[in-house]
Formats: structure tokens, sequence, C-alpha cells
């Protein structure tokens, strides 16, 4: 790998002495950790990447991810990242490592991850360790206005909705379905308007076509009824031979019914 690559620099500045050292829990790992908390820009080992994971605080990793320029310069001491900035800052005021404080313990290598969570949670969201201004540092105002900056450019990048189109308003090809006021009922559905927007032409719902009464079938032919007309429906000449077949063949069985009766006898 090229040694002027994101990449590169990101693995060269987890290398540096004051970040091989873990900012929370004081785990040491001599050739630098393989994960950076971007919200707060430390490099961290796993218990604590899972914890400032669990609470949503974004991170990136040096072997999976892809880095830009600008995010591996804000790494930088001099620019306001780095672990020792962070202890300077947002561990300012912390107990050393292990020992407890109000509320908690400052976790070490081995504990509980709950014990990491906690402590992550006290430090960064409840701010209970904070330095104002630590000597080196980002003041919390400075750290506050990259947290938004960073929550601005992730909602400024485009999303996909449902219907395959990215954000931005665009209502080509969109299908949007508003129920009328009656609501449900007994084995009654309200009717549902589909607005199709095309073009964005709005101007034309299409009603949903209203639901018809079924017209009652005509009363089957009764077959052994010899003297009943034909049925009142028109029958063309195909039907009204089946019908004939049909009283012809019943006449025959009903005869060869009433012989075997008569021989029983």
């Amino acid at each position: 790998m090229p040694s002027n690559t994101p990449e590169a620099q990101v693995k060269k500045l987890s290398r540096l002495p004051a970040n091989t050292v873990c900012a929370n829990c004081g785990k040491k790992k001599d050739f630098g950790f393989s994960s950076v908390c971007i919200k707060y820009r430390t490099f961290v080992c796993d218990f604590c990447k899972s914890s400032h994971a669990a609470v949503s605080h974004r991170c990136k990793s040096l072997t999976m991810s892809t880095w830009t320029k600008e995010e591996v310069d804000s790494l930088k001491e001099e620019n306001g990242g780095g672990n020792n900035v962070c202890r300077r800052t947002w561990l300012g005021n912390a107990p050393a490592i292990g020992e407890r404080y109000n509320g908690g313990k400052r976790p070490k290598e081995g504990d509980q991850l709950d014990i990491f969570k906690a402590f992550v949670i006290g430090v960064y969201e409840r701010r209970k360790f904070l330095v104002e201004g630590g000597v080196g540092g980002s003041t919390p105002q400075q750290v506050q206005q990259m947290q938004v900056q960073q929550t601005q450019a992730q909602q400024q990048q485009p999303q996909m909705n449902l219907f395959g189109s990215n954000g931005g308003g665009n209502a080509n090809n969109n299908m949007s379905i508003t129920w009328n006021a009656n609501g449900f009922t007994n084995n009654n559905f309200p009717s549902m308007v589909v607005r199709e927007i095309k073009g964005g032409d709005t101007s034309s719902p299409v009603q949903a076509p209203a639901q018809t009464t079924p017209v009652p079938a005509p009363p089957a032919a009764d077959l052994l009824n010899f003297d009943a007309p034909p049925p009142p429906n028109k029958l063309n000449n195909h039907t009204l031979a089946i019908f004939t077949v049909s009283r012809i063949s019943t006449m025959a069985l009903l005869g060869l019914v009433v012989g075997r009766a008569v021989l029983a006898l």
C-alpha cells in the first residue's frame, strides 16, 4: 500500500505512542488499535469500540473501511484529535484506571463489558469528567460544532425511498394511497383512492369502481318435470339439443328402474 494514501496515514497515526494506549481503559497495543471512534476522534480497543457503538457513536475500522484525507487530518493532535486530547478534555477529571467514582468505575482490561458501557455513557453522554478547554485540546464548543458538522454531512447523503428514487422531492413515478374518512366497518372496507403521479400531474385521481350487487343466477331446470316449459333464457340450437337429450336420458333411466322393479315382483 502506498504510504501517501489516507488508509496508510491513519495506520501511521494509530501507531503513535499516545494512540497505542486506549484513552478510556488504558489497554495498550504496541502496533495500534484497529478501530477509531469518529465522533470523538479516538483510537479505541475492541471493548471500548463496542461500548461506543452501543450508544450510536460512529466507529470505523482501520482495515475494513475507506478513509478520506479530511478524516485522517481530523485525528491529528494539532487538529484536536487523538487520544492525548481526549485525556485532557473528556477525561480531564476522570479517576485513574480501575478506580471507582460516584456512580461507577473506570474500566480496566479484563472488566465486564457493562462497566465499559456505563463509563462511556458517563464520560461522553453525561460529560462527568469534562475539562473546559483542556490544555492543547479542543474546547467543548469546538467539539460540539464538529459533531454538528458531522451530523449535517451524514444527513445530506442521498437516501433511497421505497419507490427507488433518491431524496430531493422528486415526485416522478411515485404513488400515494389515501383512504377516505369512513373507516373500517363490518365486512365493509372503505373505498381506496389511488393517485398516480406521472410527470408531476396530480390533477386526476382515479376512483376505484364501486362494488356492484351480483345478479342472481336463474333457477336450474327441473329435468323430472316433463310438462315444464324450457327455461326462459334465450337458448341457441346447441343448448336446446343438450336439454332435449337430457330429458330423453332421464326418461330412459326412469323406465329402466320401473322395469326392474316389476321384474322383482
